[in-house]
């Protein structure tokens, strides 16, 4: 359809401001388009084209639509009283009724070659505005990948920690007291852990099984007193038996 309308705009140029095809709709509505078509190629069909106003549109197509099936043999598709009574006529309508007028007059000046160089041109810029996109976002993709720090850039100050932040990036945060609150922290829980272990070797001292292991004798109590005190009594009485 595009081609069409390239062709309509093309052999409709002379006529302008008083036909201005933008459409299939709209501009055909008034007929004043059929018309100067027509006249484009065979002027003696339409007359006097500068005597036609816009503002009728059911003489406009009546005109146009006569002298193109009496001397054309393309048959009235569309009815002027229809295009005279609508806001937009249909679109497909037009586009079939301008198809067959196609096929009759294209060979009767240049216009037809014309058009199909026009179209060529279109189809060109399209693909080359559609490749210079391309290649314009792939340049992007990889100027973006290719972010990367460069050699020798200092990095003692980018070490990070377990979450993934730096020093530089917790200071900021958080200040200097985030380190020093920390350290404070290390010191208490070493100074917790020492007197954990003291309390622990008192307490093994302290136990029942070790006191009546260690316990003395001189208080006529069990343990090491008691022992020696058995091993003199055996040793008089064997002194005795001597």
């Amino acid at each position: 359809m595009r081609a069409l309308l390239i062709w309509s705009q093309r052999v409709t140029a002379d006529y302008r401001p008083k036909v201005d095809v933008r459409d299939f709709t709209a501009s055909f509505r008034d007929g004043l388009a059929f018309c100067a078509i027509i006249h484009h190629f065979r002027p003696a069909l339409i007359g006097d084209f500068s005597s036609l106003r816009a503002e009728d549109v059911l003489a406009n197509n009546r005109l146009a639509f006569s002298a193109a099936e009496e001397h054309l043999d393309v048959p009235a598709l569309l009815d002027p009283e229809d295009m005279a009574g609508c806001q937009e006529p249909d679109k497909f309508s037009v586009v079939t009724y301008l198809s067959q007028l196609y096929h009759v007059l294209k060979d009767e000046d240049g216009s037809r070659q014309m058009v199909r160089l026009e179209a060529d041109a279109t189809t060109t810029r399209v693909a080359r505005n559609s490749e210079s996109s391309e290649s314009g976002d792939s340049l992007l993709q990889s100027s973006s990948s290719s972010d990367v720090t460069p050699v020798g850039t200092p990095s003692a100050n980018k070490k990070k920690d377990r979450r993934g932040f730096s020093r530089e990036e917790l200071i900021a945060k958080y200040g200097e007291e985030i380190f020093s609150v920390s350290k404070e922290r290390k010191e208490e829980e070493e100074e917790g852990d020492s007197h954990a272990v003291v309390g622990k070797r008192k307490t093994r001292v302290d136990s029942p099984m070790v006191k009546s292991k260690f316990a003395g004798g001189g208080g006529g109590g069990g343990g090491v007193g008691a022992i020696c005190r058995g091993l003199e009594a055996r040793m008089r009485i064997f002194e005795k038996e001597s």
